[in-house]
């Protein structure tokens, strides 16, 4: 689990790992989700749902799984320094029923694994930091514009 989609072509150019730090002033950026699998693309420039559906449809065999297509809005990674980070309580603010498309910010760690979600992108990004504090992972943290069965 917690790898690249070799073969999906939007966003290979460029190469943009969506658990790195990016500045993305100038752009809006995506990226893609097969949550039965762990695996996601490269970060890729906006494109419409049908777009990214066609090239999805071209290039990733289909399987029991659901593809995410996601607004990448920031990555976590683990704090540095010798400061202690207090353990997550296990009431994580995070979600873990079915996220909403247009609604549901997601936490995705680099490992693949699916953290949950958020109506709010603070109370997102704010757990997504406590999961990478305490796991030692970057998480990527996004919008949810399209989920899509994928078999």
């Amino acid at each position: 689990m917690g790898r690249i989609i070799q073969k999906f072509k939007l966003g290979r150019d460029e190469s943009k790992d969506p658990f790195e730090i990016h500045d993305t002033t100038a752009q809006s950026l995506m990226f893609i989700y097969l949550t039965g699998r762990g695996e996601y693309s490269y970060l890729f420039e906006a494109a419409s749902v049908n777009e990214v559906i066609e090239e999805a449809g071209a290039t990733i065999p289909m399987g029991y799984t659901q593809l995410w297509i996601i607004q990448w809005l920031k990555s976590v990674h683990p704090m540095s320094g010798d400061r202690k980070v207090r353990r997550a309580r296990a009431g994580s603010p995070l979600r873990q029923e079915r996220a909403i498309a247009g609604q549901s910010y997601l936490a995705i760690a680099r490992d693949g694994r699916y953290w949950g979600w958020s109506e709010s992108l603070e109370r997102a990004a704010s757990a997504a930091q406590k999961i990478s504090n305490n796991q030692g992972i970057a998480l990527a943290i996004g919008l949810l514009k399209a989920d899509e069965s994928w078999h």
